[in-house]
């Protein structure tokens, strides 16, 4: 048998990843300032890779956000998810899908989705969006949006809408947002 003694290489730079040629078969690196674990992973035929170990690894594409979160946090794993979509979003860059968890959220509106960005609820019936300002819409869409799962609650003033194009301009629309399985239950108000 090997040395049972593992070595564990470690680095405090922030996102700081290491690379193959950084990490021999066996060893491990660790990364304290992301609580992120690695180790180097060979397979005959595929390649050799640098790959996260445990639960809670970060990612890169997703963003989540949780009724408990904290807005300052990164939101790119559970244990450090986001409190509000609008933080999520400010985050999200294109090919993003923002994952929101059971919950009530007051979303400080208007909310404007980047070009091919997702948000995806947990469940219909246990995620709300309620908007903070009645007198503005809650969501602008633009390019390849995508929106599910998710109950729109509260108030809006006549003439304000849950998604509507930015009306100080959306460009061109070359994708069509889609919007599925959602329910408003915000009531229509007469003006």
């Amino acid at each position: 048998m090997a040395n049972p003694n593992i070595r564990i290489k470690r680095s405090a730079v922030p996102g700081k990843q290491p690379t193959v040629n950084d990490l021999p078969l066996g060893e491990l690196g660790l990364n304290t300032y992301d609580a992120e674990l690695y180790a180097r992973r060979e397979r005959t035929g595929i390649g050799t890779d640098i790959v996260r170990l445990g639960a809670g690894a970060t990612v890169t594409n997703i963003l989540y956000v949780t009724s408990d979160g904290i807005d300052s946090n990164t939101g790119k794993k559970l244990g450090d998810a986001k409190r509000t979509i609008g933080a999520a979003l400010t985050a999200a860059t294109t090919g993003t899908v923002i994952k929101v968890s059971a919950g009530s959220y007051v979303e400080n509106n208007p909310l404007s989705i980047p070009e091919q960005v997702s948000i995806v609820g947990d469940s219909l019936r246990e995620v709300s969006v309620i908007p903070q300002n009645t007198n503005q819409d809650l969501f602008y869409v633009t390019n390849g949006n995508y929106v599910a799962e998710m109950s729109y609650t509260g108030t809006l003033d006549a003439g304000k809408a849950i998604f509507a194009f930015n009306p100080v301009g959306a460009g061109t629309i070359t994708q069509s947002p889609y919007i599925q399985n959602c329910t408003n239950f915000i009531p229509i108000v007469s003006e």
